[in-house]
């Protein structure tokens, strides 16, 4: 709980360590917890911070379809901090039918929020994705992560604005 707090209120180094101590304390959800840090580590855009998460959820003995799709995610969200896009596409595309296949809609709409903020809303891949995570945060009253979501298509707005206008745009990752 703690880690979800953090993680809405943009503390994301907090967020992440938080659940990176839920998992260090509790051996059967490591998994879960792990792939919990993986979100505000790449929000955070900290790329070493997600590396070192990463590997232990690489590392971690669970199986599972869940399991893997977290994988899957974790490897597409460093691919987009790296700058390796068509990588990260094509993993978010995967962890997101792995979780609609088990019928995971929140991992669904959270997948697909990571996919939007660490691609850009502008990428035509994102837009699909957008629009799903928007329906399903809506129907299940995510009110933070629309919140997010809002945010982060308001940007490839300002973006654009900023740059008909000769200025170069703030991104997420470069705003404190």
């Amino acid at each position: 709980m703690r880690s979800q707090r953090a993680l809405i209120s943009g503390d994301y180094a907090r967020s992440a360590d938080d659940a990176v101590s839920a998992a260090d304390a509790n051996s059967q959800m490591s998994a879960t917890y792990l792939g919990a840090a993986m979100r505000p580590a790449l929000w955070g855009r900290d790329i070493e911070r997600a590396r070192a998460i990463a590997a232990r959820v690489e590392a971690d003995p669970t199986t599972g379809a869940s399991t893997a799709a977290e994988r899957v995610a974790a490897r597409a969200g460093i691919a987009a901090l790296e700058g390796r896009v068509d990588d990260a596409v094509a993993g978010y595309r995967d962890a997101v039918a792995r979780s609609r296949s088990i019928g995971a809609e929140f991992e669904v709409a959270r997948y697909s929020l990571d996919f939007v903020l660490l691609v850009g809303a502008d990428h035509p891949a994102t837009r699909t994705a957008a629009e799903e995570a928007r329906v399903i945060f809506e129907r299940i009253g995510a009110r933070p992560y629309l919140t997010q979501l809002g945010a982060a298509l308001a940007a490839r707005v300002t973006d654009a604005t900023e740059a008909k206008a000769g200025r170069t745009p703030v991104t997420s990752g470069d705003a404190g």
